[in-house]
Formats: structure tokens, sequence, C-alpha cells
């Protein structure tokens, strides 16, 4: 615990993607060793100029500190780049993150083939389905589906993957407790219970357009490859691409319609080199015949049968944390070892993903759009076919049970001995998630934990309850009687 706050120090000196970071971690393996150097040396370091170097000794380990007490209340995980666990590819990419912060639980990135996939904010019907069913199928593969919570083509290879029961991770340009965009906050929870949330940014940084550019760098090099939908000419995706392809990547795009001038950028891809896909089926014969990607670790188990077999939900959560210890320390069979210390530049990334084009369009722009939300990429898609199993966390969705024993953690106040009359005017699943608040702020996770409600039901809730003045909600997702806060603090 004591390591890892000094590597929270370091990543708050110098910020995301600064190269100066590495140059210095050559020379001070250890960031301990760093901070000492930085408090007793006076003459800046090298590479350093005065100024960066006076900014850098101006964060204290009190900062570190506080960043790390408040990943511990909102279940936080910090990984940095030394510990087994880290993605082992982004080890090999210009400029890798120092550490990442994590919500969620761990995926197992160096054992499962990685597909990024990215889309258009502005997605057409055809697109978004398309995504979403490459993203389904992947998903029951165990491949794990990499994307970038935006709107649009983003969402639908995050819902794909849920929809599949399978693995997804979130890689945003924001704290892990920032909800970004806002329409996809039902997502952004379910991403996070059944997948991870990756970010180079502490908690409570808020989204910056130069953040999107930095965390694209993330996205295409987490994976063996990055499959694009639908996209414009000049697009945030194009940047992911162009990443991938410096970081020799495998490059895909889906053929749009010719009649589809809004979306060239796909077109541009294909004639530049990319390989041309229409189905998922298309992407795997790609990495058993050309890549040579071993299969036993992404075919073996479906992702239905190994979660169906962990039975209740308690050994959900017990299963849960035995992989966040375990499941980055050995390969699955039939894969190649993972060199920890990351010197092996043909290990995780570059012995599986050659480049597949050397030119690629490289316009590129991304920012937080401005344009309204898309219907389609802020709620679960309702037109799946009916052999599609449903999200996650439906379907593992327990029965309410008829009189449900009350925690310490959720006991009613006794402020609330006579409801509010605003109370009768909201829905059944308010009520009950209205007696369950107290003077005291839960997180979300207790509410659904107590409600045996969905995630998405408790969200829809919680959002009602707080539009009616009936509860306050707090940085973090955690939820109390409204007009309340602890200690003066939020």
């Amino acid at each position: 615990m004591e390591e890892q706050l000094y590597w929270i120090w370091m990543s708050l000196a110098f910020g995301p993607a600064n190269i100066n970071a590495h140059k210095l971690l050559q020379r001070y393996p250890n960031p301990r060793d760093l901070y000492e150097a930085v408090q007793r040396v006076e003459t800046p370091l090298a590479p350093l100029t005065r100024t960066e170097y006076d900014q850098i000794r101006a964060v204290t380990l009190e900062q570190a500190r506080a960043v790390m007490e408040d990943c511990v209340r909102k279940h936080i995980d910090v990984v940095n780049m030394t510990e087994q666990r880290f993605p082992q590819r982004l080890l090999h990419i210009y400029n890798p993150p120092i550490l990442l912060y994590t919500l969620g639980r761990y995926l197992p990135f160096n054992e499962r083939l990685v597909l990024t996939m990215v889309g258009s904010r502005e997605v057409t019907g055809v697109g978004y389905e398309v995504g979403r069913k490459i993203a389904y199928d992947l998903a029951r593969r165990d491949v794990i589906v990499v994307s970038g919570m935006a709107l649009g083509g983003d969402s639908s290879a995050h819902i794909g993957a849920l929809e599949a029961n399978g693995y997804t991770a979130a890689v945003i340009a924001c704290g892990c407790d920032i909800n970004y965009p806002a329409a996809n906050r039902q997502l952004h929870v379910q991403v996070a219970m059944n997948g991870c949330i990756l970010s180079e940014f502490p908690p409570g940084v808020r989204p910056e357009p130069q953040n999107f550019i930095m965390r694209n760098r993330i996205l295409a090099g987490v994976s063996n490859g990055v499959i694009v939908t639908e996209c414009r000419q000049r697009s945030g995706a194009l940047s992911t691409v162009n990443y991938a392809l410096e970081e020799g990547r495998d490059v895909f795009a889906v053929p749009n319609s010719a009649l589809d001038e809004a979306h060239g950028g796909t077109f541009g891809l294909l004639q530049d080199g990319a390989v041309p896909v229409r189905k998922a089926e298309d992407i795997l014969i790609y990495y058993d015949n050309v890549r040579s990607v071993p299969a036993p670790g992404r075919n073996s188990v479906r992702p239905e049968s190994r979660r169906s077999a962990e039975g209740t939900e308690g050994k959900q959560k017990q299963t849960a944390v035995s992989k966040r210890k375990t499941a980055g320390n050995s390969p699955a069979a039939g894969e190649p070892a993972v060199n920890p210390a990351g010197n092996d530049a043909a290990g995780a990334s570059g012995a599986s993903s050659g480049a597949p084009a050397k030119t690629v369009r490289t316009k590129s722009a991304d920012v937080p759009p401005t344009a309204a939300p898309s219907e389609t990429g802020s709620t679960l898609s309702k037109d799946a076919p009916e052999s599609t199993p449903k999200p996650v966390a439906e379907a593992n969705r327990p029965s309410r049970p008829a009189e449900p024993e009350p925690s310490n953690d959720v006991s009613p106040s006794p402020a609330k001995a006579e409801p509010p009359a605003e109370l009768g005017e909201v829905g059944e699943d308010a009520q009950l998630l209205y007696s369950l608040l107290t003077n005291e702020p839960q997180y979300i996770e207790m509410l659904i934990t107590a409600s045996n409600l969905s995630p998405a039901a408790v969200l829809a809730s919680m959002t009602e309850l707080e539009c009616m003045g009936l509860c306050s909600s707090l940085p973090g997702q955690r939820y109390l009687l409204p007009s309340q806060s602890p200690n003066g603090k939020d």
C-alpha cells in the first residue's frame, strides 16, 4: 500500500502521457527513490526544465494520500505498470501509462484476445446493430471487448458484450467515478459491475478535450486490434486507428453503404489496407489463420456457462475477488507466457498483432460531443433477437424476498416514521429504495444488494426520487436522505 502511494504521487506530479516520467524511471525504478531525490536535490533533474521541476516538487505526498483514500471510498483500484496484472500489451507502446485506475473486477487482459471497437457518435441504425452484433459474438467467444463509453458506436460495443454475458472494458478520458456522457449513466454502472472501467486519470477529473487524444493511445495499445464499425473522415475513431498502426496493431473496418457519404472514414480505411469484416467470425478466422493466436483460452468456456456455474450471488463475488488475485499470475493453456517486466517487445503485443497497413489517413479530431445524445447510445437495445440472452445484470437478478431483513448499513432512519406525501407519487421500486435510505450516504451497490433490484431499475428509481426531492446524491454514486451531508462534507 505504501509503495502504491508513491506511484500515485508520481502520476499526479507528472500528469498523464508524460514521457519524462519514463525517462526518470530508468534512473529511479522505484518512485519512492525519485520522490526522495526530488525533495533533496534543488537543481532540476534532467531532462526536466526549471518550471517543470518546480511543478513536480509542489505535489505533496499528502495529495497522493488523499487520492488513495478517495479510491478506497469509491472502490477504485490502482494498478501500476510493474504489477503482473497490469495489461502487458501497454508496456510495449510508446509512452505507456505508469498506472491505471480501475473500477470493477479484474479482467484477464494478459490471457485473452482483446479487441477494441470504435465508431461514430452519430451512429446510424445499421451501424449500431452491426457493432452490437459483432461485440455480442466476440464476447460469447471469450474475447474482451474494449471501447470508450461514448454515445453511439462505443455504446453498441459495450451493450453487445453485456448482452452476451461476456467481458467488456471501458477506457475513459476522465476519472472512473465520473459519469460521462451523462446519458450513459446506466451503461457506466453495468460495465463497472460486469467488467471494468479503466482510466489514466485520478478520481474527480472531468473530461477535457485533450484527455481524449491521450486516452486513445490506451484504447489502441491495450488490444490486439481495432475494429471500426462506422466513422466520419475526421473523427476520434481515426485517432485511435493511427495509434493502432503506430503500435503494430491490426485494423479492421466494416464496409458501409456507398450511399452513406457521411461515414466515409471506413471506406478510406479499406482503401488504405484495413481488413474488411462483416461479422465477428471474419475477425476470429483472421486471428486463427493469419496471426495464429492460440484458441484454447478464447473458446474453451463460454461466458454463459462460466457464470451460471458460479451459483449464488455470494459465490459470484467470491469468484470475482479470486480472479482479481490470481488471473494475472499464469497464462491460459496454450498461450505464451507473459514477461511481467515488459522487456520482451515480442511478448504480449507485437508477436500476435503485426501492422496490416503502413498508410492510413491521419486527420483526426476527438473532443466531447456537443450534439444531443443518441437514443440508441443511452440504453440497452430492446430489439435484440429472442435468442440473445439478457444483459448480465438482468439475467442474474435474484428474486425479491418477501420480507427482506434490513442490515446495519441500510436500516430505515427514525426520521422516516411519517413518509412524505410525495412518496405516493413515485413507483413501487422507488418506494422500496426510499425505505432503505438513511442519513448516512450509501453506495449504489449497497442499495442494489439490499433491494434485489437490477442496476438499471435502481438507477432509474434513484433518479426519480432525486427529481421529487426525496433523496440527495453525493459524488461516487452515493445516496442519502435529502438535505443531509455527513460531517458537513461531500
